[in-house]
């Protein structure tokens, strides 16, 4: 996941996932094949929500691919990624 808002409170954490990923290398020594995507904006609920939900919180069967969506501009980026 990247974060463009610099004011985000988790765009440090990011970055340095990001940065290790990067670094990361499997068995045969070759770099991964590093798929970005983009973080939603902050919903606001007027209850309490269990986290900030994530494009990455998705789910693989059998012919088909159920990734989560938020009335946001970044839902068609995540929605077109290639990774």
């Amino acid at each position: 996941m990247i974060e463009t808002n610099q004011k985000d409170p988790n765009i440090r954490f990011l970055q340095n996932n990001a940065k290790q990923l990067r670094k990361a290398r499997d068995a045969k020594g070759k770099p991964f094949n590093i798929a970005e995507l983009p973080m939603p904006r902050t919903l606001t609920l007027r209850r309490r929500a269990p986290a900030r939900q994530l494009y990455a919180n998705f789910l693989i069967a059998n012919k088909l691919v159920l990734v989560p969506t938020f009335n946001d501009p970044n839902d068609r980026i995540a929605l077109k990624h290639p990774g």
